[in-house]
């Protein structure tokens, strides 16, 4: 299945939707959320940012699209309280956490749009903005797919 950023994002949309304790669910890329540029309603928020790609293959006719993606977990902090800080961190990071189970169980399920996802592509990173008190868990990860050959398009 190819994917597109609407899928995508959509796809975490409804998990935001589902999970208990998220309480909102924005699109943002991490340069509006570093500034004053985010307006986040209510916390905990799981953003979904946009993608880069680029592109593999071994041969001609098997040529792979590597999506680059981001999403974070982002809670309100108290920053200059150490131990709250800490806490808050550890919280996005379990709910980042809860969010790759269900990854990689709907791509056990086959779910399309989840079966090029692979956990070994995650990576994680705790971070604190202390201008706008916010504690984020961002994963990073990558959805591999073939590029389809579609000899309609051309004369």
């Amino acid at each position: 299945m190819q994917q597109n950023y609407t899928d995508i994002a959509d796809y975490f949309e409804q998990l935001a939707d589902k999970h208990k304790q998220i309480k909102t669910f924005c699109r943002y890329e991490l340069d509006e959320l570093l500034s004053k540029t985010a307006s986040i309603k209510a916390f905990p928020c799981l953003v979904v940012e946009g993608f880069d790609f680029d592109f593999a293959g071994s041969s001609p006719d098997n040529i792979l699209k590597n999506r680059h993606g981001a999403f974070s977990i982002v809670d309100k902090c108290d920053i200059f309280n150490p131990a709250k800080r800490c806490e808050t961190l550890e919280r996005t990071e379990i709910i980042a956490g809860q969010i790759l189970s269900k990854m990689v169980d709907d791509k056990r399920q086959r779910l399309p749009l989840m079966t090029s996802f692979e956990i070994n592509s995650a990576e994680g990173l705790n971070f604190i903005n202390p201008i706008l008190g916010y504690a984020f868990c961002r994963i990073s990860f990558t959805f591999k797919t073939k590029i389809g050959e579609d000899l309609t398009v051309w004369q």
